[in-house]
């Protein structure tokens, strides 16, 4: 690790604002401090108790009864009124992935657009998340009276009341400092008597003792595994394979204990012993040298599609085999949408029902959804089986309405769904006989969906766009274009070596961006004048089954899930990330 600082006084946490600017948490009476120039200045003094950096910029802070807002220069904003007037003087602050603001002991959350919400029922306590897990699950450790050091949860599928999870006596009879959910699923425990790892999959599984040493921070490392630093200075990134084998990889060693850690925009890590303040260089792969990560889905979610609509990418429908404590299978319901504004996803709307591997598409003003499956546990559907359907349905965004639409002629699982010279296609997918190379289209007003020339192949777990009134299409069988002015399919277009099955697609700066696909997380291009291909970005993983879309002059890529050869399991995902404008500067 580099040195980068002397510090004035000993830290309590490493920030990132919303303009990517080193904060530092002192503790005592030294306030917040700015990394500019090589030097920590102090910009607010004063005891902090706690703080948290907003996603929409500036810091807020806990400081004497009050909740102060930073925009890092000489202003601070009082919101204290905003929670009721005082808040607890020794109150942590977090933020959420929703881009709500928490004080501990308070009675009120505050989300993104400034209304408040009770928090939920924490018994004696007022908890707050101090982490969030990709089965949508919030988790705190606290100190109760009388009980000792307990660990709470509050789930996706009972979001009303914080849950104890239990421990150990000999573990709950220790104050654990820190508790942090990686990006594989699992729930870290460190503190002076070492590690813990539980796995939330298991209501009933153990805390696993991964060491003894003492942890003086935990948090996420650059891969969004746990890194730890130990008592010795040692700066190390574990994992645990699908054996129970921990993985350590020793990033660098400190003079003396770090106290606090925070993975930069370019992948970099920050460190701060109580004296110094270090830096720790990216690896010349890391995915934070192409993309920058954004507000997550609420959980995990694949086999998705997304469409941009007035000013929001929309996604609907999904499953994902982890959601709620302890995790289940979960097909969802839900219209999420993307509200750059605030950097968060949010639920719009609900459909009439669940529904999975469905089709996405915006056609005359609405959002379609077209086939998919429905719920796995129905009584007609006792092996619970995902049988395709046949139903199409549109949201009405003005009366926030679900209006059911003509039925297609052929139920299908997985249909490439794309609207072009005023038509609404449905092509390929699975039907109860397999996959098909049919295709149906539809137009405005329309009572039935008519056949269209099909596929050269049967064609599933693919994706498609529309570029220049053609209507692209790619999965692991190759790469046609269909022109509806012709009705004809074009075979001769170059085909990609592996061709990708379940691949992220979009189009973005009028080429056809193809990223990632099942087991690849290689990135191309099709620039369609040329009739080339050309090298993308890499993914940050081997997503496939997730959605992309090109939005406010980004490239957006969200959900899908990944193969883990460590963890021998599916990975499902709840990252959305941009792709960084500067490396598009640096395309041939």
């Amino acid at each position: 690790m580099e040195p980068i600082a002397i510090l004035p006084a000993p830290p309590s946490a490493l920030l990132l604002d919303g303009q990517d600017r080193l904060v530092v948490v002192f503790t005592g009476n030294a306030g917040l401090g700015v990394l500019q120039n090589g030097k920590v200045e102090i910009v607010a003094g004063g005891p902090v108790s706690s703080a948290v950096a907003s996603a929409q910029g500036g810091v807020y802070f806990a400081s004497q009864g009050h909740l102060l807002h930073a925009d890092l220069s000489a202003t601070n904003t009082d919101m204290a009124a905003e929670f009721g007037g005082q808040v607890p003087s020794d109150g942590r602050v977090v933020e959420t992935p929703d881009r709500s603001l928490w004080i501990e002991g308070a009675q009120k959350r505050r989300a993104a657009d400034g209304s408040l919400h009770a928090v939920p029922e924490g018994g004696v306590l007022t908890p707050i998340p101090l982490t969030t897990d990709i089965f949508n699950n919030a988790w705190t450790v606290t100190a109760r009276p009388a009980v000792g050091t307990q660990v709470m949860v509050l789930a996706a599928n009972e979001p009303q009341r914080w849950q104890a999870v239990p421990l150990s006596d000999e573990d709950a009879a220790v104050e654990w400092s820190y508790i942090f959910a990686d990006q594989v699923g699992y729930i870290w425990l460190g503190g002076p008597e070492g590690l813990r790892r539980f796995n939330p999959r298991k209501a009933d599984d153990a805390w696993q003792q991964i060491g003894a040493e003492a942890v003086t921070a935990l948090g996420a490392s650059p891969a969004g595994l746990a890194l730890v630093a130990y008592a010795s200075g040692e700066l190390v990134e574990i994992d645990i394979d699908a054996e129970g084998n921990a993985l350590a990889n020793v990033l660098s060693v400190a003079p003396s204990p770090v106290r606090c850690t925070q993975v930069d925009d370019k992948g970099g890590i920050w460190a701060a012993t109580a004296t110094q303040l270090f830096y720790y260089s990216p690896a010349p792969d890391a995915w934070q040298q192409s993309w920058r990560q954004l507000g997550s889905l609420p959980g995990g979610n694949h086999d998705i599609f997304s469409v941009v609509v007035e000013g929001k990418i929309y996604t609907a429908g999904g499953l994902t085999a982890g959601w709620g404590y302890p995790w289940q299978t979960h097909v969802f319901d839900e219209l999420f949408a993307y509200e750059p504004e605030y950097d968060r996803w949010t639920v719009v709307s609900h459909m009439p029902f669940a529904r999975c591997y469905n089709g996405l598409a915006v056609f005359d003003g609405d959002i379609w959804v077209v086939g998919g499956s429905a719920n796995l546990d129905e009584p007609e559907n006792p092996e619970g089986k995902r049988l395709p359907l046949d139903s199409a349905y549109f949201y009405d965004m003005e009366n926030d309405a679900w209006i059911e639409g003509p039925s297609l002629n052929i139920a299908r699982n997985e249909p490439t769904v794309l609207a072009a010279a005023g038509r609404l296609y449905a092509i390929g997918g699975v039907s109860p006989d397999g996959p098909v190379a049919s295709v149906e289209s539809i137009g405005p007003g329309e009572k039935a969906w008519r056949f269209e020339e099909p596929m050269p192949v049967p064609f599933n777990q693919a994706a498609g766009c529309v570029l220049g009134g053609l209507l692209y299409c790619i999965n692991k069988e190759g790469f046609w274009a269909y022109d509806p002015a012709t009705g004809v399919w074009d075979g001769e277009l170059p085909h990609l070596e592996p061709s990708p099955q379940a691949s992220l697609l979009a189009v973005y700066e009028d080429e056809i961006w193809v990223m990632g696909g099942s087991r690849l997380k290689a990135s191309h291009r099709y620039n369609p004048k040329a009739k080339a291909w050309l090298v993308a970005p890499d993914l940050p993983t081997d997503q496939s089954w997730g959605a992309a879309s090109a939005f406010g002059g980004d490239l957006i890529a969200t959900g899908g899930a990944h193969w883990s050869e460590v963890h021998q399991k599916y990975i499902y995902e709840n990252r959305t990330f941009a792709l960084k404008k500067d490396v598009l500067g640096s395309r041939e």
